[in-house]
C-alpha cells in the first residue's frame, strides 16, 4: 500500500511532486558519520526507482510502450544518511543523454523519501531509450556516499504500424506455392512446358495496427510482372489472407525465378519495409514422361479410403478390431506421356508390406487406375499408419520421383478378435 501522506507541493515543476513522510523501516545508516546520503529509491510496491507507464496513478511499469502513447514517469529519492539534508538540492532527469527537466527539493529528513508521480514524458520515437535520474545534480549536499546518486533504466518503444510480409500457412510448403495443377498447396519440384502454372500465395500483417487501405501483391517471373492481385480491403494486424489457384500460361523450357512482392507499390507505411518479398527458382522441362501420384477419385476426399463396408466411397472413423476393413485407392498419371513399363503399387501397414498390385502399360496422361474394396483387416486395436506407394520399386521412369506416396493414420478401437495374420493376406 502506498503512503500518500504529504505536506504539499515542493518547487515549481509539474508532475505531482509529493513529499512522502512514510518512515523507512530497517534503516541501517551508520552512526559514525552525521551526513545525509541521497539515493534513488524503490518504494515498497513500486517496480523500480523509475517507473514508466502508459497510464497515470500506477507504480508499475507498463509491459509494452508504443510510439503513439503518452508515457508517464514516477521516481523517488531517499535520504539514507544519518542527518537531514537541510540545503536545497536538485534532481535531474536525462533521456538518451539529454537533460529533459529537473526538480528542486528544499530539504529531506533522513529516513524519508520524496517522490514525483505521473510526470509526462510525452511520446518517444520507436526504438531503445535510456532514462537516467541524477540526485543532487549540482552537488549542493555533502553526503556520506557521493557514488550512489544515479539510477539508469533502459526501455524499448515499439513502432505502431502495420508490417506486411509473405506468409506460409501451416499446411503449405511455402509462402508462394508453384505447381502444375490446381487444388494443392505443395510446391512442385519441376514444371512441364505442357502445364498451366498455378500460383498460391499468402500475406500476413505482423505489425501492431491494421493497414488503413488495401494494397497490391505482385508476382514477378524473371523480373517481369506476371500477376497482380489488388486487395481492396485493409488487413488487420495479426491476420493473413491467401489467394489460391492463380493461373499463368505454360512456360517454355528453362529456369525461372518467381518473386512474390507484398505492397508492390509502397501504398502502406510499414514498420519494416525490408521484408516484403519471397522468391524461389524452379525449372520447366520439355521432356515427355509419366508422373504417378496417389489420387482421390470419384468423390473420395483422400487417395485412400477405409471403411467397414464394401461398395462405399465414404470414410469410416470408428473402426474396431473385430471388423474386416475395406480399402479403396487410386493412382493418376499427372505426366504428359503414357507409362512405358508395368509398375507396382504397394500398401504398407505400420511399415510392413501387406499388399501389392501390378498395372500394365499404358496409363495415359490424366487417367487413373484404382482398386476398390481391398480387404486389409481386422487390425489390432490402436493407431496404425497406412502408406500407399505407386511404382514402389521404381520400374517406371517418371518426371518426378518423390510424389509417389500417400500416408494416413487410422485409429482402431478395442475388440475381441485377435490381431490379423499378415501372411494370410499376402
Amino acid at each position: 500500500m502506498r503512503d500518500d501522506t504529504h505536506t504539499g507541493t515542493l518547487g515549481s515543476k509539474s508532475g505531482n511532486f509529493l513529499l512522502f513522510l512514510g518512515t523507512i523501516l530497517s534503516l541501517c545508516a551508520s552512526q559514525a558519520h552525521a551526513l545525509p546520503d541521497l539515493i534513488p529509491y524503490q518504494p515498497v510496491g513500486w517496480s523500480a526507482a523509475i517507473v514508466v507507464s502508459t497510464v497515470t496513478d500506477t507504480d508499475q511499469d507498463s509491459s509494452s510502450l508504443s510510439d503513439t502513447q503518452t508515457l508517464y514517469l514516477d521516481w523517488a529519492v531517499l535520504n539514507d544518511g544519518t542527518t537531514t539534508a537541510t540545503e536545497q538540492f536538485q534532481v535531474d532527469l536525462y533521456v538518451d543523454a539529454t537533460r529533459r527537466t529537473g526538480w528542486n527539493v528544499s530539504s529531506l529528513t533522513n529516513g524519508f523519501f520524496v517522490a514525483v508521480r505521473d510526470y509526462s514524458l510525452g511520446t518517444l520515437a520507436a526504438g531503445p531509450h535510456t532514462l537516467r535520474l541524477v540526485v543532487d545534480a549540482q552537488e549542493s549536499i555533502g553526503e556520506d556516499d557521493e557514488t550512489n546518486n544515479e539510477f539508469t533504466k533502459n526501455i524499448a518503444v515499439i513502432e505502431t504500424a502495420p508490417n506486411l510480409l509473405p506468409h506460409k500457412p501451416t499446411d503449405w510448403s511455402n509462402p508462394l506455392v508453384i505447381s502444375g495443377r490446381p487444388g494443392g498447396n505443395t510446391q512442385a519440384n519441376v514444371l512441364l512446358t505442357s502445364e498451366t502454372v498455378h500460383l498460391d500465395f499468402a500475406v500476413v500483417n505482423l505489425g501492431t495496427t491494421p493497414t488503413l487501405t488495401g494494397f497490391d501483391v505482385v508476382v514477378n517471373v524473371n523480373g517481369s510482372e506476371a500477376l497482380r492481385h489488388e486487395r481492396s480491403e485493409p488487413l488487420t494486424d495479426g491476420f493473413f489472407f491467401r489467394s489460391e489457384d492463380n493461373a499463368l500460361s505454360p512456360l517454355a523450357a528453362g529456369e525461372y525465378t518467381f518473386e512474390l512482392v507484398v505492397d508492390a507499390d509502397g501504398e502502406i507505411s510499414e514498420s519494416n519495409e525490408d521484408d516484403n518479398t519471397f522468391s524461389r527458382t524452379i525449372t520447366v522441362y520439355e521432356l515427355p514422361g509419366s508422373d504417378l501420384v496417389p489420387y482421390g477419385h470419384a468423390g473420395r476426399v483422400t487417395p485412400m479410403t477405409v471403411s467397414r463396408t464394401a461398395g462405399t466411397n465414404q470414410e469410416d472413423t470408428d473402426l474396431t478390431a473385430v471388423e474386416t476393413i475395406y480399402l479403396d485407392w487410386a493412382v493418376i498419371n499427372r505426366g504428359n506421356a503414357d507409362t512405358q513399363a508395368s509398375f507396382r503399387t504397394t500398401l504398407f501397414v505400420d511399415g510392413e508390406q501387406v499388399k501389392q498390385w501390378v498395372t500394365i502399360p499404358p496409363v495415359q496422361p490424366s487417367f487413373f487406375v484404382k482398386i476398390e474394396d481391398a480387404q486389409i483387416g481386422p487390425l489390432a486395436a490402436g493407431s496404425h499408419e497406412l502408406t500407399l506407394t505407386a511404382d514402389s520399386p521404381g520400374e517406371e521412369t517418371e518426371l518426378e520421383e518423390d510424389n509417389n506416396s500417400y500416408t494416413k493414420t487410422i485409429q482402431i478401437k478395442s475388440g475381441t478378435t485377435a490381431a490379423r495374420d499378415w501372411e494370410h493376406y499376402r
